[in-house]
């Protein structure tokens, strides 16, 4: 989900992993590891990576 979400944003927006991981601090093959579904990074990371696309986190009660 957060995947897809931020890949979608991306491709969207235009922007290139390689700006993405630089606004991260981290190296462009991790970034891409995660986006392929085979690596990991950080939820804060995730949270950094919805705020810089503009993405908006909506939180749903059960």
């Amino acid at each position: 989900m957060f995947r897809e979400a931020i890949l979608e944003a991306l491709k969207k927006r235009g922007i290139k992993q390689i700006e993405l991981a630089r606004h991260l601090d981290i190296n462009r093959s991790s970034l891409n590891a995660f986006l392929k579904g085979s690596g990991k990074i950080s939820l804060a990371n995730v949270e950094k990576s919805f705020l810089f696309l503009g993405i908006e986190i909506v939180l749903k009660d059960k």
